[in-house]
């Protein structure tokens, strides 16, 4: 299940990776000026109803176990209240709004000192903690009523489940969390007025999170059993998926963001190099990752010019001891 930004989508591979069915649907969004909301509820309808098209093509899906493994974007905000309910439509990583915002991050933390801690070399209002500070001067009681403050995926998996999990990564997508502590940023949530436990407790990638829900099990194909997988954040994804995940290799996502991504090997911090890093999908790893919003570069023809600033600028960054790269693309906007 990949919960795109342009399009939700659904692949069944057996369990020797053939690929059995694809249903895809666009995402759905009301946007007014520089917000961009959604609802998280019309979100995971939309999946079950997508894996209901492709069980339906396969025929024999009763008489198999299934097992249910979550990828797709990170950054997008859900909070919830206590009964698991939205205290308000969530926050697409699309949204804009929380621009002054996240200069005030920049001024009140540093620029380089957040750098260090979050893996991201600058704020942006694209994070969760930019929207968090607009909420709290704007919506204050938005975050009375919040008990949960999770990302798009942990509140997927908390539906499907009944348990949030934050997988670790696309904690760094959030300006939330220490990357090389590989914890939440106590001094942040403070700042941005993140309620007291409300956030989903970090698991490893592909961790099994459990079985569904039978209460959504019964809205779900008939299976012998499902159970769920917190899978990865999508680029992340990609690179294993392209045989790509091997330090030295650079991996380029053509989808929603064009992006580069790479495994290092025997990396660390160097605050001069400017090229984000994220917690990869094993204990210890550092992915390098570098990326922009690509929709209009596709349609204009300059991806290929765009791909290549991100190229240049992960080499720039890269740890001098990394060797030199093969190259893989993926492109996920096409079927398969």
């Amino acid at each position: 299940m990949d919960v795109g930004t342009t399009n939700i989508k659904v692949v069944v591979f057996d369990e020797c990776l053939r690929r059995l069915a694809v249903a895809a649907a666009p995402a759905v969004y009301q946007r007014t000026g520089d917000r961009v909301e959604f609802r998280p509820e019309g979100v995971f309808d939309l999946v079950i109803e997508l894996i209901a098209r492709c069980a339906g093509s396969i025929g024999d899906a009763a008489r198999h176990d299934a097992m249910i493994a979550l990828t797709g974007q990170a950054e997008s905000l859900v909070l919830n209240d206590r009964r698991g309910d939205p205290v308000r439509p969530a926050l697409s990583w699309l949204d804009n709004r929380a621009t002054a915002e996240a200069g005030e991050l920049g001024e009140r933390f540093g620029v380089e000192n957040a750098f260090a801690v979050t893996g991201e070399p600058g704020p942006s209002a694209t994070w969760p903690a930019a929207k968090l500070r607009w909420l709290a001067k704007n919506e204050p009681r938005t975050l009375d009523r919040t008990a949960a403050v999770l990302m798009v995926k942990d509140d997927l998996l908390r539906r499907f489940t009944g348990t949030a999990v934050g997988e670790v990564t696309t904690r760094g997508f959030t300006y939330l969390y220490d990357v090389r502590r590989g914890r939440y940023w106590e001094e942040m949530l403070d700042f941005v007025s993140v309620p007291a436990g409300s956030l989903a407790p970090i698991v490893p990638a592909g961790t099994d999170v459990g079985r569904v829900l039978p209460q959504i099990a019964d809205r779900l194909p008939p299976a012998r059993s499902y159970r769920v997988n917190a899978g990865a954040l999508d680029h992340f994804c990609a690179m294993a998926g392209t045989g790509s995940y091997t330090p030295g290799a650079v991996s380029e996502s053509a989808g929603t963001v064009l992006s580069l991504s790479m495994l290092t090997a025997g990396w660390s911090f160097d605050p001069e190099r400017k090229v984000s890093f994220h917690a990869g999908l094993r204990p210890g790893d550092i992915v390098l990752f570098n990326g922009v919003d690509s929709g209009a570069s596709r349609s204009n023809g300059s991806a290929a010019r765009v791909s290549a600033v991100c190229r240049t600028t992960i080499w720039r960054n890269a740890s001098p001891r990394v060797p030199p790269a093969t190259h893989r693309s993926f492109c996920p906007t096409s079927p398969g």
